[in-house]
């Protein structure tokens, strides 16, 4: 048995994001650095369920994280909390619209959990904050 490959997803998934244009960077993985840039939207795994503990025998779930980084000292304190949101909801809406994908039958967006903290990436401080996601796949033969 073969499970459905976690970097196809994760591609798909990415490229999912790529029609939201309040992103100035958006990427399949983390980046070794920000560059300034603002927002950044960048994608990672985060583990795959084993089969066993899957709800269906044949389906498997991974789980990715979505961070978003917001320069502060570009925008102001203020305006990166109002950068971020419009980010969120553009990624909350782009999932609403596309539920399924040719790699994953489901993608779910865990509404309940995300975590926001701030950094200094390079001598900027930047406003994160990580959405957690589930895409479900099916195992093939």
């Amino acid at each position: 048995m073969s499970i459905t490959d976690r970097a196809a997803i994760r591609a798909e998934i990415s490229a999912l994001f790529d029609s939201i244009t309040a992103v100035e960077e958006n990427l399949a993985y983390p980046p070794l650095a920000l560059e300034g840039k603002s927002p950044v939207l960048y994608l990672h795994t985060n583990g795959t369920l084993p089969i066993m503990l899957s709800r269906h025998a044949n389906q498997v779930d991974h789980q990715f994280i979505v961070t978003v980084a917001v320069n502060r000292q570009r925008h102001g304190a203020d305006e990166a909390e109002n950068v971020l949101d419009e980010v969120w909801t553009a990624v909350t809406q782009a999932i609403r619209t596309t539920p399924t994908g040719v790699s994953y039958m489901s993608l779910v967006m865990d509404n309940q959990r995300s975590t926001p903290y701030f950094a200094t990436v390079d001598g900027i401080a930047y406003r994160f904050e990580e959405i957690y996601l589930t895409a479900r796949s099916n195992i093939t033969g």
